[in-house]
């Protein structure tokens, strides 16, 4: 093991002993001083956060809104049938979402229609 530096681990790891440090996941961000629960000996770790991002287009974040909708509508509208065929009332939950979702999925599809209409495309 080299007395110099390790790069590039999963965990906090003494660059004098090779020891992985417990308590990695308790480290805070930034530069910081450790003692090695292994040789006891002082050295300091830093961490290195990679980003990535994701993108996608307007279109597709409507259409997933409104496939989420769908299955939201989906969800409520079979509880409220469960609790017709077993001879009970729907809860008032269930209806409260099946409107709130209905009128969202709506409005979203709407959305879409208005952002293909002003760019054209189907």
């Amino acid at each position: 093991m080299s007395d110099k530096s390790v790069n590039g681990t999963e965990e906090v790891t003494c660059p004098y002993c090779g020891h992985e440090q417990s308590d990695s996941w308790e480290v805070s961000s930034g530069k910081g001083m450790h003692d090695c629960e292994g040789c006891e000996r002082v050295f300091y770790a830093e961490d290195e956060i990679h980003r990535t991002f994701n993108s996608w287009t307007e279109e597709a974040e409507l259409e997933n809104r409104i496939y989420n909708n769908k299955r939201r509508v989906s969800m409520a509208e079979r509880s409220i049938e469960r609790c017709k065929e077993a001879g009970e009332e729907p809860l008032d939950f269930d209806l409260k979402c099946l409107e709130l979702y209905s009128k969202a999925l709506e409005s979203t599809q709407k959305e879409l229609e208005e952002l293909r209409s002003k760019h054209g495309t189907h």
